[in-house]
């Protein structure tokens, strides 16, 4: 990833408690890039699907931490429950049911104070 290296101009940008929005073309290796580095991942299906018809290969990335959040309400969710909603659809159609309610949940609570570094403001 051009992100994650200063190799060939690049610029490491993959820090500790920071993270990536999108993720749409991230394969394995990309993932364990990341979570090497600390950094996570902002899913938003609901914006992803309608903007590109995809989303990130998220079953794919192993110990990412990943937050669920809205993109923008032009293509994304109005809110918080409507991108929750999107990503239990889409996990259960075509995710095989990967991730847990609980961790959904998480995802956009717990997750989301995290790699915000929010959680000591706000709660989790």
């Amino acid at each position: 990833m051009c992100t994650s290296s200063a190799l060939g101009g690049g610029q490491d940008l993959a820090q500790p408690r920071s993270a990536f929005g999108k993720g749409l073309a991230y394969q394995t290796a990309d993932f364990q890039t990341i979570q090497w580095s600390g950094t996570g991942l902002i899913w938003s299906p609901r914006s992803n699907l309608r903007l590109y018809g995809d989303t990130a290969r998220v079953t794919a990335a192993g110990g990412v931490e990943i937050a669920l959040a809205t993109d923008w309400t032009a293509t994304g969710s109005m809110n918080m429950l409507r991108e929750l909603h999107c990503a239990d659809s889409w996990n259960r159609e075509y995710l095989a049911t990967h991730f847990s309610q609980e961790e959904l949940w998480q995802m956009a609570t717990k997750s989301a104070a995290s790699l915000t570094a929010t959680s000591s403001k706000i709660g989790t």
